[in-house]
């Protein structure tokens, strides 16, 4: 993933000044959604994967990280 988001900002997709830590802050996220996803919750699994798609483009474009 590090990779990943080093070759975007390279291109100039995004700007991310660590992409070190944007990864393990994105990673993190990622990784613990299971302990409090509820299936039949507010939004569905697809709703939730859009918002997280969402934040995390909106994240990397913006240069939170």
């Amino acid at each position: 993933m590090q990779r990943v988001i080093e070759e975007g900002r390279d291109a100039g997709l995004w700007s991310v000044a660590d992409a070190r830590l944007a990864t393990l802050i994105l990673l993190g996220a990622l990784n613990w959604t299971y302990l409090w996803i509820n299936p039949v919750g507010r939004l569905s699994v697809e709703q939730l994967a859009e918002k997280y798609l969402a934040f995390i483009m909106h994240t990397l474009k913006t240069g939170c990280l």
